[in-house]
């Protein structure tokens, strides 16, 4: 499965029904509309999701996981990395989560002002 097939289950599997469609998805990703019923017709496909017209709304379809994707949801392999998280103390998490903004911080400004990852102008 791609990262943006795993996301998309993810998502499917915790957002509310007024927000499982195609524009929700696509937000949720930052993407546009087309990736996104892309990677849901991937995933319908798949037998992993099933698309069904809301009642409230005839023109409207609302995208639910089918029991084949809630069990490869369940396989998930993020679900190891939370689980290692959690058993982390408490320390170790502020720590790990202070070095993660710091990184991002970092990678962010690399990106809009040009200079390379050590920040020093240079093209690595």
């Amino acid at each position: 499965m791609q990262a943006a097939q795993w996301s998309a289950l993810r998502y499917f599997g915790k957002a509310g029904e007024r927000a499982r469609n195609v524009v929700g998805l696509a937000r949720y990703q930052g993407t546009n509309p087309g990736t996104a019923s892309r990677t849901i017709g991937t995933l319908v496909r798949r037998g992993l999701l099933a698309v069904v017209v809301s009642p409230d709304d005839k023109r409207a379809r609302i995208v639910s996981l089918t029991e084949a994707g809630r069990t490869l949801l369940a396989q998930d392999p993020l679900l190891m990395v939370e689980t290692a998280l959690a058993a982390m103390p408490s320390e170790a998490q502020e720590g790990l989560a202070t070095g993660l903004r710091d990184l991002l911080g970092r990678l962010l400004s690399a990106g809009t002002d040009g200079s390379g990852p050590e920040g020093d102008g240079e093209d690595v």
